[in-house]
């Protein structure tokens, strides 16, 4: 969704496919990356779970 972002602070070569990404700290107001809202599907909608009846 921001791979140029990314790839930008974190020295990604164009040529590396980025799979996941996972922030850790405080939010800084001011990186670009910090200003996307993304919408999601809920958790019913995008996912089944199998072998957890009550």
């Amino acid at each position: 969704m921001q791979s140029p972002v990314v790839r930008e602070h974190a020295g990604i070569a164009d040529d590396q496919v980025i799979m996941k990404a996972v922030a850790l700290g405080w939010p800084d107001e001011n990186f670009p990356a910090n200003a996307v809202v993304s919408e999601r599907k809920s958790v019913e909608e995008a996912a089944t779970f199998l072998g957890f009846d009550d």
